[in-house]
């Protein structure tokens, strides 16, 4: 036989307690000799782990088992929708299942299972055993693995593998393995080392440039790998620590308050412009980072939990490309801000730099570089005498209140990388300068964009 029956001894004494107070166990029994299927509520025939109504209490499961009506006991790995819909289930979420196999490897024997094998499951550091097989170990986590299928599995061409599952249902003996916890861990970081050693593919790790870094900006912080999983989230309090920033003031708070609900009229037409707020969210995250000690893959979850809010798709190619440019943004200091506050809602600060200077007609006109979109709250001060009769919507008396929005066209209305690099390019010079130059330095087209676009 295969498979050692499970003491129901040591299932009582070693099945971690939290488990014991849910409904999510089966009872199964080996057809054939050796699938293992799981047995209906009466314990009569094959059942399906995928119907609740197979699903049944430890001691339900330990009681069947004891009459050897079944072979041995299981746990089911629910699914988030489950969770919600059968409540008085009490299911435990976020559970994560080794399974490290090697009952078709000649290098495996009863209780010895292979150094890479065991290896894995002991770093872990949270609950395991040997599996019915003995020739394997199974261990159980809290976390998540970057994946919509049910189990991501590594094959090692030995007949060894190993399997993480996130859904559907293991086998349990209760025998434990080596210096196993008695308790099942946190063990979300443990989990992405060994995605990322074992699963390249699914991790995104690599956030350098597509283009090299031109010599005047300061260097990237250094590359960090994170996982982009949709089913992971961050807490609530998370979430609190990045709405209330430090030190915000009301107006700060309202703004980035609205950012996060998506009511700040970044639209295309009726349509939020989805690219702008996960950008302005990026930013944030990015600079708050230091301030709450968060990781980069803290920063991608709470870009993750921002689109499940609002169900939008945040993908692989796009996570890169903002989080670089959120990178280059952040270290560059491109806007102003004040103690705590951050992106596009804190208030701005004396600018230190030399103002822009604007050319209309014959005047000169001198233009603090404040933020578009604070541009409201701004007094324009022009020290020139006003020229008359004065069609550009650019030039502005002397103390005069700005009102109205940004004079940016639509299409520059919105801080980018390559907006500041033209600003800056365009700083180096005192006086009319031609647009060829500028596209030259800052290295971008002069072909206008394919939209519609009235000048």
């Amino acid at each position: 036989m295969k498979y050692a029956r499970p003491s129901v001894d040591d299932l009582i004494n070693n099945v971690p307690c939290i488990l014991k107070s849910s409904r999510q166990f089966l009872a199964w029994n080996l057809e054939r000799g050796e699938k293992k299927v799981p047995l209906t509520p009466d314990g009569h025939s094959w059942g399906d782990y995928k119907d609740p109504n197979c699903w049944r209490t430890f001691n339900d499961a330990l009681d069947l088992l004891d009459r050897r009506r079944a072979f041995g006991i299981g746990l089911v790995l629910p699914s988030p929708q489950q969770i919600k819909t059968l409540s008085g289930f009490n299911l435990i979420p976020g559970l994560v299942a080794f399974d490290g196999d090697a009952k078709r490897s000649s290098m495996s024997a009863r209780y010895s299972v292979p150094a890479h094998i065991s290896d894995y499951v002991r770093s872990a550091k949270t609950y395991s055993e040997f599996s019915p097989s003995l020739k394997g170990l199974r261990a159980l986590a809290f976390g998540t693995i970057p994946t919509e299928k049910q189990n991501i599995t590594k094959h090692f061409g030995d007949g060894t593998e190993l399997s993480l599952y996130r859904g559907g249902w293991v086998t349990l003996s209760g025998l434990p393995f080596g210096g196993s916890s008695a308790t099942i861990e946190h063990r979300q970081q443990a989990i992405d080392r060994m995605v990322a050693e074992l699963w390249p593919e699914l991790v995104a790790g690599d956030l350098a440039l597509n283009e090299p870094v031109r010599a005047a900006l300061p260097p990237l912080q250094e590359s960090e790998s994170f996982i982009l999983d949709r089913s992971r989230s961050v807490s609530e309090e998370r979430i609190r620590q990045f709405i209330q920033g430090r030190d915000r003031t009301a107006d700060q708070l309202s703004k980035i308050t609205a950012t996060w609900e998506m009511k700040r009229g970044w639209n295309h037409g009726n349509t939020p412009d989805s690219s702008m707020y996960t950008k302005r969210i990026v930013e944030e995250a990015l600079r708050l980072r230091p301030l709450f000690s968060w990781t980069m893959q803290d920063v991608v979850d709470i870009l993750i939990t921002f689109c499940n809010k609002h169900q939008l798709q945040w993908s692989f190619g796009r996570a890169k490309r903002q989080i670089a440019d959120g990178q280059r943004y952040v270290s560059r200091k491109t806007c102003q801000r004040g103690v705590g506050g951050g992106g596009d809602c804190t208030s701005l600060v004396s600018p230190t730099h030399t103002p822009t200077l604007t050319c209309i007609g014959s005047q000169i006109n001198r233009e603090h570089n404040h933020g578009e979109e604070l541009a409201s709250n701004t007094t324009q001060t022009n020290d020139l005498p006003i020229e008359k009769d004065l069609k550009s919507r650019d030039t502005f008396g002397s103390q005069s209140r700005l009102h109205e929005a940004a004079k940016l066209s639509r299409h520059f209305r919105h801080r980018s990388v390559v907006r500041d690099d033209i600003i800056d390019a365009v700083k180096q010079y005192r006086g009319w300068v031609k647009t060829t130059t500028i596209a030259a330095k800052v290295g971008v087209s002069l072909k206008p964009p394919r939209s519609s676009f009235k000048g």
